[in-house]
């Protein structure tokens, strides 16, 4: 009985994992930039307070250690000038309340966190980045666009406009303050028909494709 009971709890506590098959970052509008993007973003999970489940290619994370991923250019899918789009396919699986960074070099770029709420993830982003006057970072109209593959769902998407904050440091345990401006009702929030050229209906589908979701082969990942 005590095995058996042991399996149900496992099954359980698995099934209130976020499965992460792919995470993606598209730069863009940043053609006024004085020096080219980078050839790497780093994807950091930091330290949980909450002490969330996290696991990295099969292995468990300590809530007390960070984990880095590194988010490879794809220098394979067509961009425009001043675009990039990033990504890793390593598996990720995440608990209720996990944050995330994105670094370009030693700068946040990006923060974030993903979050469970009446049985639906729901994943929440915003610029991270800081300056002594706000503005927007290379130029108007520069934004990232942050997509999220899962198992057994569509993918999670959101639209970040690029704007530095000034001289405004948050922790990390204040993400809760972002405003919940998207809904994922098992659709994607983030304007995809819009970011992605039109010809979409409301999901990621257009996304996945275009930041090859359906064939890591092709992207080298």
């Amino acid at each position: 009985m005590c095995r058996s009971t042991d399996y149900y709890n496992f099954r359980c506590a698995d099934q209130n994992l976020l499965k992460i098959k792919a995470f993606f970052v598209r730069l863009s509008g940043f053609d006024s930039c004085k020096g080219p993007l980078s050839n790497s973003l780093t994807l950091l999970f930091p330290i949980r307070i909450n002490e969330s489940a996290l696991e990295v290619s099969g292995a468990t994370m300590r809530s007390d250690s960070s984990a880095l991923l590194v988010l490879h250019r794809m220098v394979n899918v067509r961009s425009r000038n001043g675009e990039a789009i990033y990504g890793s396919r390593e598996r990720v699986r995440v608990g209720d309340g996990v944050g995330f960074e994105v670094y370009s070099g030693e700068e946040k770029v990006l923060k974030g966190i993903f979050r469970r709420e009446e049985e639906k993830w729901k994943m929440k982003c915003k610029c991270a980045l800081e300056t002594r006057d706000a503005k927007t970072v290379g130029g108007e109209g520069a934004v990232a666009d942050v997509c999220v593959e899962v198992d057994g769902d569509v993918a999670m998407g959101e639209r970040v406009e690029m704007v530095a904050r000034k001289n405004r440091r948050v922790g990390f345990d204040r993400l809760e303050d972002i405003p919940e401006e998207s809904e994922f009702d098992g659709v994607c929030c983030c304007e995809c028909a819009e970011a992605y050229g039109g010809g979409m209906e409301g999901d990621c589908g257009g996304a996945e494709e275009m930041y090859g979701c359906g064939g890591g082969s092709e992207l080298g990942l």
